[in-house]
């Protein structure tokens, strides 16, 4: 995962991704790469966002 303080502006859609802070830390966030991955290889743009 990368973070990017550039806007978004695509003509492809935006998909929200929630998940918890403690998946990361806990190096359980694979499950996370592989959403994106799925999202992104069908034209979506994603903006992962933890809590």
């Amino acid at each position: 995962m990368t973070a990017s303080a550039e806007p978004i502006s695509s003509p492809r859609p935006t998909i929200g991704l929630l998940f918890y802070r403690s998946h990361l830390l806990s190096g359980n966030a694979d499950f996370v790469d592989a959403i994106i991955r799925v999202a992104e290889s069908r034209g979506a743009n994603v903006l992962a966002v933890y809590t």
